[in-house]
């Protein structure tokens, strides 16, 4: 979905404004999982949404190697880069799910958190301040509640185009597209 928004970014220009919401995969801390663990369906639509789409990267994850224990603080991390800037954020943004997608590199350890911002050539002093700084957990964490008291939705990916129509799952871009020139046209 990342590369379909930044192409509707490009494409829309200052018409459509994108803002990232925290949904985590894996709230929980739950250390030992593997790819086992994953439904099938993720693993599916992931390996789908890679040969759809040229710039979306995906490697199956290792059968016998631990994935991340949660993906909150991948989140907070994204959180602290966009303290950075917009730019900052998106560079994060891509490189964290480079990282995570197509590395397999457990987000949820803070060296990898670091070396993920050095790589998007952030500020990565004031990044490990923020980050070790914890406020953005709390971002993340209201991010989620809200969502889960919201239910529109079950699944993620989710996007929501102002607050009318929304896609769950990686959906074709021409979705996006059309969602977009409606309410366009409506305003």
């Amino acid at each position: 979905m990342s590369v379909r928004l930044r192409r509707i970014k490009q494409e829309y220009g200052d018409r459509v404004v994108i803002k990232w919401k925290s949904f985590p995969l894996y709230p929980d801390y739950s250390p030992g999982r593997r790819v086992k663990d994953l439904p099938l369906l993720s693993a599916t639509s992931r390996m789908r949404a890679a040969a759809e789409e040229e710039g979306i990267g995906y490697k199956d994850w290792p059968k016998d190697v631990d994935m991340p224990a949660s993906s909150i603080p991948g989140l907070e991390a994204a959180k602290c880069a966009e303290l950075q800037g917009e730019e900052a954020f998106e560079r994060f943004h891509f490189a964290l799910l480079r990282a995570y997608f197509v590395e397999n590199h457990d987000i949820s350890q803070r060296d990898v958190m670091v070396s993920v911002a050095r790589q998007a050539g952030l500020d990565v002093e004031r990044f490990i301040s923020d980050y070790d700084g914890g406020a953005q957990r709390a971002v993340v964490l209201a991010e989620y509640q809200e969502a889960l008291k919201d239910r529109q939705f079950s699944g993620i990916p989710a996007a929501f185009f102002d607050s009318r129509i929304w896609f769950e799952g990686g959906v074709p871009i021409e979705m996006y597209r059309r969602a977009i020139d409606r309410i366009l046209a409506e305003s």
